[in-house]
């Protein structure tokens, strides 16, 4: 244990987790670190969430709790923010839970804007463990590591947990999650935090777990419309990256995986016809920019299809995925 202990602001979004939720708080109270606050928010919960929220705050003078219409996941982490008065903000979703020396395993150092450790990564009887070397990244290195990481399918700067994000910084610069976006959100609060930080330090600690449940937020299939709109929010997080730090490889890197996703989504089982050419046209005209080496094999094939007239590209789509539907060849997950 440190001799300097700042303040931690632990902040917990709650709505309708009565099932998981005890066991989170538990592995929150149970922490070495023994200061922080912790702040749970229910989010207008359904079931007993509330209940169990408010009995814990009982007992322990730690605990606070705030009941809000239910308004979604960046209002409630907002919610938290706003009463929030550590040195240092952490975000834990209220299905997950964390081992007791998780918020001990941070590399503590006040020269860093954003500190971050690894995660295991829970579904069903699966675990799959992601840790880091130890190490600091300061200036244009910082975003080098989110595109090096984001390559390799290692999207640990995607979510909020598994992070210390100073208070100051989130205040200064009015940071907040965009409650108008449900997909992608907290991938983009976290980026606009790096436009505003110098340096992240990675510790190798792997204290985080996070439990993937079938059938929640991150499964949800979204219109082709939100996707494209939604890419167009990382396209102005990336230019400002990009002209931050001289390196474009940011944008290029942030578009590859929102077009990716784009063209994954149109893949989905019950994808409206419109919607998959939509797609393609949204790839189409951004392929020029970001290319296609990075495309999997079948994207390949359909690219050279939107170099095509609109009319004839149009029939021969409608046919070819009404096929490849039906022959099932090209179903792609959109798991994570």
């Amino acid at each position: 244990m440190r001799n300097i202990s700042p303040k931690i602001s632990v902040i917990v979004p709650v709505y309708n987790v009565e099932k998981y939720l005890s066991y989170c708080i538990e592995s929150i109270l149970a922490q070495t670190y023994t200061n922080f606050e912790l702040l749970l928010v229910d989010d207008g919960s359904k079931d007993q969430s509330g209940y169990i929220c408010d009995e814990y705050a009982k007992k322990d003078g730690r605990i606070k709790v705030f009941h809000i219409k239910n308004s979604g996941v960046s209002v409630a982490r907002n919610t938290g923010l706003n009463e929030a008065t550590g040195m240092w903000v952490c975000f834990v979703d209220s299905d997950d839970w964390l081992d007791k020396d998780y918020l001990d395993g941070f590399n503590y150092d006040t020269s860093s804007d954003l500190l971050l450790q690894g995660f295991k990564r829970q579904y069903g009887q699966e675990v799959l463990k992601v840790s880091f070397e130890a190490e600091k990244y300061t200036g244009v290195r910082v975003v080098e590591k989110i595109v090096e990481l984001e390559r390799k399918e290692i999207l640990i700067f995607r979510p909020p947990w598994a992070k210390l994000f100073k208070k100051k910084i989130i205040d200064d610069c009015c940071l907040k999650f965009d409650p108008a976006i449900s997909i992608g959100e907290d991938f983009l609060f976290v980026l606009y935090y790096v436009l505003h930080t110098e340096s992240v330090c990675i510790s190798s600690k792997c204290g985080y777990n996070y439990r993937i449940i079938s059938g929640s937020l991150t499964f949800k299939p979204y219109s082709m419309e939100k996707r494209i709109w939604i890419s167009n929010e990382f396209y102005k997080i990336g230019s400002l990256l990009s002209e931050k730090y001289c390196y474009p490889k940011i944008l290029e890197e942030l578009m590859r995986s929102r077009v990716l996703g784009c063209l994954r989504n149109a893949y989905r089982k019950k994808c409206k016809i419109d919607e998959r050419l939509s797609a393609l046209e949204f790839y189409y005209k951004n392929q020029s920019n970001y290319g296609y080496k990075w495309l999997p094999m079948p994207y390949r094939f359909i690219r050279f299809l939107c170099f095509m007239s609109e009319p004839v590209q149009d029939k021969i789509l409608m046919k070819i995925f009404f096929i490849l539907n039906k022959m099932k060849k090209f179903q792609i997950s959109t798991k994570r």
